[in-house]
């Protein structure tokens, strides 16, 4: 297996199959629709992916008997026991950390002192954040049947899902705060006379 560490879409695919095999097709919507929330793969990371797993004997391909959505024979992945062992090992491994770059802070930062420019950066977020948290709630409530036919899976998006309502809680808050100190440190440098000001 020479799977890069850090690299995480093979991984992702595998979970997947690890489940059940599936299409290609079928592994980009299933990501999309359970975990889209706080993981994305698009088609130009998912499909060469498959093809090194498939190289690489972690996942089998085969035709399958019915046709796909567009009427085409689709190819069905499915995990190998290679697969399975390579899929454990990652995640036995320690969470790798993730550089820090976070664009609407660096603008922040660097704006000009009129605060007409961060405002509506800080608009835009919290507009996001109110979007994301009725999302969520949406997937709450689909998620109250599998409480009750599948408990053990339930709680995992349950626990993925309290993570993103957390975190855009917490943004709603902050870009609220951060608006009204820039408000009020635009107002406090109006209110120095030119000649003092650095």
């Amino acid at each position: 297996m020479t799977i890069r560490p850090t690299t995480r879409t093979p991984f992702a695919i595998l979970g997947v199959l690890a489940m059940r095999p599936m299409s290609g097709a079928e592994i980009r919507r299933w990501l999309d629709e359970r975990i889209g929330n706080f993981w994305r793969e698009s088609s130009g990371q998912l499909y060469p992916a498959l093809t090194e797993l498939t190289t690489q004997k972690l996942v089998r391909s085969s035709p399958r008997v019915h046709l796909g959505a567009r009427g085409r024979p689709a190819t069905e992945f499915t995990i190998t026991a290679a697969g399975r062992v390579a899929l454990t090992r990652w995640l036995e491994a320690p969470v790798a950390s993730e550089p820090r770059r976070i664009e609407l802070l660096l603008k922040l930062f660097l704006a000009a002192e009129d605060p007409r420019q961060s405002l509506a950066h800080l608009a835009r977020c919290r507009a996001e954040q109110l979007e994301l948290l009725s999302h969520y709630a949406r997937i709450d409530e689909e998620l109250e049947h599998l409480a009750v036919e599948r408990p053990a899976e339930s709680a995992k998006f349950r626990v993925t899902l309290r993570y993103g309502v957390r975190v855009a809680d917490a943004l709603l808050a902050w870009t609220d705060e951060a608006a009204g100190v820039l408000s009020a440190g635009a107002a406090a440098e109006l209110a120095v006379p030119r000649a003092e000001r650095r």
